[in-house]
């Protein structure tokens, strides 16, 4: 058994794989600063005239979202940005 330890998940330059025995930490050039890989595929799937992403379809993004949002309610977290829409309302 082993285990992957990566720092910032959503900006990963590096990432550290081990298990008992040993650990071996793995470096690679960063690509942007968060959501470069989904613009990536964006731009390509625009460029093959799709109309969403072959990788993660729309319907896949939409019920994600969703099943984040019944989270996020059944914790009770709200973002700023909608704190603040909700005072001014």
């Amino acid at each position: 058994e082993g285990w992957i330890r990566i720092p910032t998940f959503s900006q990963p330059d590096t990432f550290t794989i081990g298990n008992s025995k040993r650990e071996e930490t793995l470096r690679f050039e960063r690509i942007g600063y968060g959501y470069a890989f989904e613009a990536l595929e964006a731009m390509d799937a625009f460029n093959r005239g799709d109309k969403e992403s072959n990788a993660i379809p729309l319907d896949s993004t939409l019920m994600l979202m969703e099943t984040l949002d019944e989270i996020r309610e059944i914790w009770g977290l709200r973002y700023p940005s909608e704190i603040s829409a909700r005072k001014k309302s």
